[in-house]
């Protein structure tokens, strides 16, 4: 008989790397602003957030938008290795020990550049 065997299924590794890369995009994001977070802000509850939402939110409404509780914005404080930990899944720090001078170039890199130039047209 011919069972077609066990080769004709696509193997389910295949499907792991995506599934992973969403739940750690997921943790990236900041609930504030829905955006992948560039310079992560922790609360004092625990919470990250994005760092120029999250002190507009401590300096306007002066209260954590998870907890409710009280928020000032000499609590807040950078998310170092949540920082890293997105600049690594983003492949931007490939030599975590040469860091001197990378830092600027990978935060430069990041900005984009306006793709859309008007055509010049050349007069001849």
């Amino acid at each position: 008989g011919d069972d077609g065997g066990p080769d004709a299924l696509p193997a389910p590794e295949d499907d792991t790397p995506q599934a992973e890369c969403e739940v750690l995009v997921e943790a990236f994001r900041c609930p504030i602003t829905q955006q992948l977070m560039r310079e992560p802000t922790i609360t004092p509850s625990g919470h990250s957030y994005e760092a120029t939402a999250i002190r507009k939110v401590a300096t306007d409404m002066g209260f954590s938008p998870q907890t409710k509780r009280r928020l000032r914005i000499y609590e807040l404080v950078p998310n170092r290795a949540l920082a890293d930990a997105i600049q690594q899944t983003r492949g931007k720090v490939k030599e975590p020990r040469n860091t001197t001078g990378a830092a600027s170039a990978a935060s430069a890199a990041s900005a984009p550049a306006p793709a859309a130039q008007a055509p010049t047209a050349s007069a001849s």
